[in-house]
């Protein structure tokens, strides 16, 4: 989410921007993730793995605190976070490789 509520509200603020600064916000979300399928010479599956990696779009909420109205928009930083990178396909060949630590 890009432009949340903090926590720090006052008054004056609606009813849907303390709810989001408190609870955050759910719904479906466009990702993009690591599917993996490895097969055998014989065609015979052996493993098959998914790691979730990046959301492809950002909820601007510039406007929460006004109106239920809100943004998607592009990620801009998509693929940038090389940690994000790392664990989506750590945890997409687990249990070949250790999963991360949380």
């Amino acid at each position: 989410m890009v432009h949340a509520p903090s926590k720090g509200i006052g008054r004056d603020d609606s009813l849907l921007s303390k709810g989001i600064a408190t609870g955050g916000l759910s719904g479906p979300a466009w990702v993009t993730s690591l599917h993996i399928l490895v097969f055998a010479r014989d065609g015979s599956s052996v493993f098959e793995g998914r790691g979730g990696i990046e959301f492809v779009q950002e909820t601007d909420l510039i406007d929460a605190g006004k109106s239920f109205h809100y943004s998607l928009r592009p990620n801009s930083s998509i693929f940038q976070d090389r940690a994000l990178l790392h664990e989506g396909v750590v945890r997409a060949f687990t249990p070949y490789l250790a999963p991360p630590k949380e």
